[in-house]
């Protein structure tokens, strides 16, 4: 993250601390931050036990903390002079379920009751943390609120590539999705960042959180290896959050077995007979042609 930040900001703005660093290295960067006044700084929570640096006013949490308690002293660093500050908190779907598996009451449900808050979120963190109810200085909520805007549920990257594979379903391979999704993003953002952000890699872990979703999914038969959208109705899609997806698939398993035993096979209308002969033809020329190049 801190060569991408020095590639973007130029030399000198952007540098590293975490626990794996020398003493005498720690020391430096520690100098460097707290004389910068629009340094930038990727840290891990060995950053900022003790540190009291007045100028900070936005804070990242690209990896959410477990705990409640650990998001508390992370977004303090910021804000020592009281000042208004940001603290951005970044949410992907492995962290959402994490929170589905925790227990109930238990702290790391408690982090995960604070992102989904539809009141106050102070309020939330509040109650959480036992302290006395204030009144919000700001959190997203009550600005939206105030503003009369509804926040978004969804990240637009991902809306973006969801919305790519619904105009052209049943077209795209995954590694031609790749392709189309990245300079779309990179098209959009150029504009902001004067620059190419996105790399196929990014796009990539968009797809795989889009599939652990079940949001998109890969044809078979006649469109194979084509990438689609699931439709699901709301029923359906309170049963599939309930269920975890090694069941999913188990059932699913069963489902086939059961029906393969008390169901006669249907009889195939002329169109699947014709498509089955000239698969299995197409198996059989591909079984020959791996024989013959077979070594003698």
């Amino acid at each position: 993250m801190a060569r991408l930040l020095t590639a973007y900001f130029g030399d000198g703005k952007a540098k590293f601390y975490h626990a794996g660093m020398t003493k005498e290295e720690k020391n430096q960067v520690e100098k460097w931050f707290f004389d910068s006044d629009d340094g930038i700084l990727t840290a891990t929570c060995a950053y900022g036990m003790g540190m009291d640096k007045g100028n900070i006013y936005t804070v990242v949490h690209l990896d959410a903390p477990e705990h409640i308690e650990n998001f508390a002293q992370e977004a303090g660093r910021a804000g020592r002079k009281g000042d208004d500050v940001h603290s951005v908190l970044i949410w992907n779907h492995a962290d959402e379920i994490r929170y589905r598996q925790a227990r109930p009451l238990s702290r790391e449900k408690a982090m995960g009751d604070f992102v989904h808050a539809k009141t106050c979120r102070r309020e939330v963190l509040l109650d959480c943390l036992g302290g006395e109810k204030t009144v919000c200085s700001g959190c997203d909520i009550c600005d939206a609120k105030k503003k009369g805007v509804k926040l978004p549920d969804t990240a637009w990257d991902a809306d973006t590539a969801l919305q790519k594979i619904k105009k052209n379903r049943r077209i795209f391979k995954k590694e031609e999705a790749v392709k189309e999704i990245f300079e779309e993003l990179n098209e959009k953002t150029i504009q902001i960042f004067k620059m190419n952000i996105w790399e196929a890699k990014d796009v990539a872990e968009i797809l795989s959180q889009l599939f652990s979703e079940r949001k998109i999914r890969v044809c078979g038969g006649l469109w194979e290896n084509r990438l689609d959208i699931v439709k699901r109705t709301a029923k359906r899609e309170k049963i599939l959050r309930v269920i975890p997806r090694k069941t999913l698939r188990r059932l699913h398993l069963l489902r086939r077995l059961v029906r393969q035993v008390l169901e006669p096979e249907p009889k195939r209308s002329f169109f699947w007979s014709v498509l089955a002969f000239f698969g299995s033809v197409r198996c059989m020329n591909k079984n020959q042609d791996i024989k013959t190049r077979q070594p003698r």
